[in-house]
């Protein structure tokens, strides 16, 4: 019996080793494929980067060539264009300026109208707690008069309460006329408010336009072109490195097709 379990382990040993070397064999052969696949990814895109650090050289040698024809021609800078320019920048400022004080204004009118609000609140709320309370003891009193109504005293007794009833009902309807005339003044307000702050937003974009202007009418085609040449080696930075970063990940899934074979 211990001949055959051995025998039977040794064998089960040697088909979970096969079955070992076939998955690795699979995976060597997987990656293989992948390292193919990106050798032919790379040789592309290598070729593709050349080509572009090729036309991105050649454009960087033309700017390079017309600047002094440029910085030439950006001397004559309209002396009278930038005054006006930066007319329209104070300008705009000073109505950004005058909108700003308007908000204020407005959050604070805005601000009264909801202590006002507050308190229309609390006072019909008052009115209404009152009322919560006076009229089940009206219900009593309408009880009372049925068993009264043969006395004469009684008639006036019910007119007392109706008065009493009519006047609660036009204060809690003229307490809600008020409300709802305070909510609508708050809307409007909250209306202005949002359109101003547009004007304003408005306002502070075009000067900022109008400042870009100003500053890209001083800096003049020289600065322009000097950018141009800068964000053109930038360009040729990025391509040379996603060439790098290809070579990187080429050269890492070497070392896992070693490390597999190493298995």
């Amino acid at each position: 019996m211990g001949f055959y379990s051995r025998l039977l382990e040794s064998q089960y040993q040697s088909s979970c080793l096969e079955k070992f070397r076939r998955r690795i064999k699979s995976k060597i052969e997987e990656r293989s494929n992948d390292m193919t696949n990106l050798i032919n990814i790379y040789k592309e895109k290598s070729s593709r980067l050349n080509d572009a650090i090729s036309v991105a050289s050649a454009k960087k040698q033309s700017l390079k060539e017309n600047l002094d024809e440029k910085t030439v021609k950006s001397q004559a800078i309209d002396n009278a264009q930038v005054a006006d320019l930066n007319n329209q920048m104070q300008l705009s400022k000073k109505r950004i300026a005058v909108l700003t004080n308007n908000c204020e204004a407005v959050k604070d009118e805005q601000s009264k109208l909801d202590t006002d609000l507050r308190k229309m609140n609390f006072q019909l709320k008052s009115e209404i707690a009152a009322c919560d309370i006076d009229l089940p003891s009206l219900k009593n009193l309408d009880f009372a008069f049925e068993n009264w109504q043969k006395e004469d005293a009684a008639v006036d007794f019910k007119n007392v309460v109706m008065n009493v009833k009519t006047l609660l009902n036009d204060n809690m309807n003229k307490i809600f006329s008020q409300k709802s005339q305070l909510e609508k003044e708050n809307c409007e307000k909250n209306v202005d408010l949002i359109n101003m702050n547009d004007q304003k937003q408005e306002l502070i974009q075009k000067v900022a336009e109008v400042d870009k202007q100003y500053k890209i009418s001083e800096m003049g085609a020289k600065g322009m072109l000097s950018d141009a040449i800068i964000n053109n080696d930038d360009s040729i930075l990025r391509l040379s490195n996603d060439k790098w970063s290809i070579k990187k990940e080429i050269s890492n899934q070497e070392a896992e097709i070693i490390l597999l074979e190493s298995k």
